[in-house]
């Protein structure tokens, strides 16, 4: 069969040649489209397997300054080894204008993945495939037709594409016919992957702003909390809440005052009771804590006096992500390596529970609990801790000015999300086009043609 490509490619790639100047005397509309059994064209691509020259332990005592780099199945570099130490194994890149490319053979998730476009001299020491060209074809132009093979072909978990198994495949890329003297089929090949590359290389400059500005949101959330009991640092953020809202005060006028958490709060520590063969066979309707950052599950209760039906904070003892608080306005159990703290009755005039909930998050920021790290964040640890309490202001009470500051950590907050939901949805549309790309140049060739 003969095929053209797809409409919109072709109106973009003429776009390309205007806006770049390239390829100009390219006439994309004329190029016409045969399919090819890539890994069955034995005289035109060769499949090497990996040359292994020792264990993940032998590798890691060598790592020679200015050797040849030495690939497994991930696409990172192992180590470094020099070339006279290997010789019969070293793959050579012929012509480094038509690469070699190699992916994963073997691995539970990654066969089929991880592409390396190669260049020079380099080691490929296990589960990987080795793919070399003639010029018939242009690697780069074959590696963004297979790049995404292991999801369009379904391997599935222990699937090892070997040579044999992909020649059972039967895997055809659209290769462009000849078009002139001008421009071969490889050189065509080498246009549309220049075209697709310009394209990559715009969305990628649009990542890297968005990526920019994550991160200044990133430290903008990370610092809201411990800033806000600094006062300084978030005057002017503050002052255009405040103005918003109708507050007539500024966070430089409120005095804060210690009071150590042992003093207000009655602790409860979790059951160990409530661990994975509970979980599994008993779900119910209240959200479980344990030492997890997240809640665990929905479980039903052991003892009636499990379930917290206070409004509360608590927090997870230790975890490999760092301790966190949270703030309960819902019933909740807790398992093990988790607390909850209740403020005592006489305190509840004093002090505002989601007021404490971002003190403790205050405390968190400011001293990192893991759980495999000392010291651990028990109960009689944390009762050490103070928080700050704003004294009462002439129109404001003390209680009045917690609920206005939790009030804009949390609608700040909400608007840093919205930041994020908005670049979240951004890198997602980016991914989309350049997906969009890719399949619309390989996958959308009209084959209306006849042979």
């Amino acid at each position: 069969m003969i095929g053209k490509l797809d409409s919109e490619i072709i109106e973009k790639f003429i776009e390309f040649q205007e806006k770049t100047g390239k390829h100009r005397d390219l006439c994309i509309e004329d190029v016409e489209f045969e399919e090819s059994d890539i890994f069955n064209d034995l005289d035109n691509v060769e499949l090497i397997g990996s040359r292994k020259i020792g264990s993940h332990d032998d590798l890691e005592k060598i790592n020679d300054k200015n050797g040849i780099p030495v690939y497994d199945a991930s696409n990172n570099v192992l180590t470094h080894i020099d070339e006279e130490k290997f010789p019969n194994e070293v793959f050579l890149v012929k012509n480094n204008a038509n690469p070699d490319i190699s992916f994963a053979s073997e691995g539970n998730s990654s066969a089929g993945t991880n592409f390396i476009i190669h260049k020079d001299k380099y080691y490929v020491n296990n589960h990987r495939t080795v793919m070399k060209f003639s010029n018939k074809y242009f690697s780069k132009y074959v590696y963004y037709n297979i790049i995404d093979m292991k999801k369009r072909y379904g391997f599935k978990r222990g699937y090892i594409p070997s040579q044999t198994e992909l020649r059972k495949l039967v895997i055809k890329i659209p290769i462009p016919k000849d078009l002139n003297k001008f421009y071969s089929s490889y050189q065509i090949q080498e246009a549309i992957v220049e075209f697709l590359e310009y394209s990559f290389d715009n969305i990628e400059r649009i990542r890297q702003r968005i990526d920019e500005r994550y991160s200044i949101f990133k430290r903008l959330k990370k610092a809201l909390i411990p800033s806000t009991f600094i006062k300084d640092y978030i005057k002017v953020a503050f002052g255009r809440y405040a103005k918003e809202k109708g507050i007539e005060f500024d966070i430089t006028d409120v005095e804060f005052y210690e009071k150590k958490i042992g003093e207000f709060i009655n602790p409860k520590g979790g059951s160990n009771a409530y661990n994975k063969t509970y979980i599994n066979n008993n779900k119910g309707a209240y959200p479980l804590y344990t030492g997890a950052k997240d809640i665990v599950a929905l479980v039903k209760e052991i003892n009636s006096s499990d379930i917290i039906t206070a409004e509360s904070v608590s927090y997870n003892k230790d975890n490999d992500a760092g301790s966190r608080a949270f703030y309960h306005k819902e019933p909740y159990i807790i398992g093990g390596h988790h607390y909850s703290l209740t403020i005592k009755k006489e305190y509840q005039n004093e002090i505002l529970t989601k007021y404490f909930y971002y003190c403790m998050e205050n405390i968190f920021s400011r001293n990192k609990f893991y759980q495999s790290k000392k010291p651990v964040a028990n109960i009689g640890l944390i009762k050490e801790f103070p928080i700050f309490i704003p004294r009462d202001l002439q129109d404001y009470t003390s209680l009045e000015i917690q609920k206005i500051i939790a009030d804009f950590i949390e609608y700040t907050e909400d608007r840093l999300q919205k930041e994020f939901d908005r670049m979240d949805t951004a890198y997602h549309n980016l991914d989309r086009l350049y997906n969009t790309y890719l399949g619309r140049t390989f996958r959308l060739i009209d084959w209306g043609g006849k042979s």
